[in-house]
């Protein structure tokens, strides 16, 4: 869809306005990508869905991310071949931290004096159609080389009169470890959509972001163990070994024996038996016979 038929703005629960309308920037484009940008895009979905198995997030930063490369973007080469029958929209706003919603609707906004509204250009249907991708989206300071949630992702829908809505929740995160540390900001998306009837009156189709920060705070960090207490716990791991190794030696040689006396043969048990007998008659007569 055209810059011209499109506006975005922030508001916070304030009802209050972030950021002024230089924040950010209207490029005319196209929609379609070239190879390059097909392939940068799949490598970042990719990336995205790897990280979306981790569950350790300082595992995830490691492996996958502030490697200053999967998250950089090549400039977009211009083909003049293409129709320009989209809108690239970037740029920065400054926002309080108040839960807020940023969304790009159709229609111009501006500010009146009951509120606030969109201004549609044209009231065809056929124009507004909100298929869109999103390269970058974050929170806070830049982070060289981390992926967001929201990076790479892609929405296509051939319905017009669309609108499809994200809701964040925003985390402040500090990570210190050996290789790095870096303040950041990481969120979790929940996304949802629906097609527009027309029946409600104050229905606008658009891309609606619904963030919510959250006051708590998560740091993470790696530490080491000293090489003394490494040593104490290696050798009491050692010895434990050597003495389960004797405790155990010791009782199959116990329950080997037990089995082998078991085993002995009937005739030497009661040849031996016979004998204590004999020896027991033997000595009852001589005491008989000494009386």
């Amino acid at each position: 869809m055209k810059c011209e038929y499109i506006g975005a703005d922030m508001i916070d629960q304030t009802e209050a306005r972030v950021g002024e309308s230089g924040d950010l920037q209207y490029e005319p484009t196209y929609f379609e990508l070239l190879s390059k940008e097909k392939a940068w895009q799949r490598m970042m979905q990719n990336i995205r869905q790897q990280l979306n198995k981790e569950h350790n997030m300082l595992e995830s930063l490691i492996k996958s991310s502030f490697n200053g490369t999967a998250a950089t973007k090549s400039p977009r080469v211009v083909d003049s071949t293409y129709p320009l029958n989209a809108c690239r929209i970037h740029g920065s706003m400054k926002l309080n931290k108040v839960a807020g919603n940023f969304h790009i609707l159709a229609g111009k906004p501006y500010d009146l004096p009951f509120g606030h509204a969109h201004v549609l250009a044209t009231n065809d249907p056929q124009v507004y159609n909100f298929s869109h991708r999103i390269d970058h989206l974050s929170f806070g300071e830049p982070s060289p080389g981390l992926i967001h949630p929201l990076d790479g992702s892609e929405k296509i829908t051939e319905t017009n009169m669309y609108t499809f809505q994200y809701f964040l929740v925003v985390v402040a995160t500090e990570i210190n470890t050996y290789k790095f540390s870096t303040n950041t900001h990481q969120y979790s998306v929940t996304e949802k959509e629906k097609k527009l009837t027309g029946q409600k009156r104050h229905e606008i189709p658009g891309i609606l972001l619904k963030y919510d920060i959250n006051s708590i705070k998560i740091l993470i960090s790696e530490e080491g163990m000293p090489t003394g207490q490494f040593l104490i716990r290696l050798y009491g791991i050692i010895g434990g070994i050597f003495s389960t190794a004797g405790l155990l030696h010791n009782i199959c040689g116990f329950i080997i024996n037990l089995l082998c006396c078991q085993c002995k043969p009937r005739e030497q048990v009661q040849s031996h038996t016979k004998e204590g007998l004999n020896f027991s008659c033997q000595r009852w007569k001589r005491q008989t016979t000494s009386a």
